[in-house]
Formats: structure tokens, C-alpha cells, sequence
């Protein structure tokens, strides 16, 4: 007998707004982030701990 699921909820993907500029038109990407690998998010999370700490 085959199970059914009728209570599963379809995945919500996290809103991220990133701004991208392309030859002097700017958009606004909210999954942007989506197209990252693992290594390219964790170094972009690096990269903004650094600004914030020579910020402060």
C-alpha cells in the first residue's frame, strides 16, 4: 500500500536582497545567494565579518 502526505508544505527559500549592476542598470536579486557554491557563501560571510570589524 502506497503512503500518501498530505500535510508536507512546499520549501520557503530565505530572502537575501543583493543589488547587481550590469552595464549601468541595477537590480535587485533576492536569491541571488541561491547560485553560490558552499565555499563562495562561507567567503562572502567572511568578507563581511572583516568590513564590520574595520568598521567599528
Amino acid at each position: 500500500m502506497r503512503k500518501t502526505h498530505t500535510n508536507l508544505e512546499a520549501p520557503i527559500a530565505k530572502k537575501v536582497a543583493e543589488e547587481l549592476t550590469n552595464h549601468g542598470d541595477t537590480r535587485i536579486d533576492n536569491y541571488f545567494w541561491m547560485r553560490l557554491s558552499d565555499a563562495q557563501k562561507m567567503l562572502k560571510l567572511q568578507t563581511h565579518k572583516l568590513k564590520m570589524y574595520w568598521i567599528i
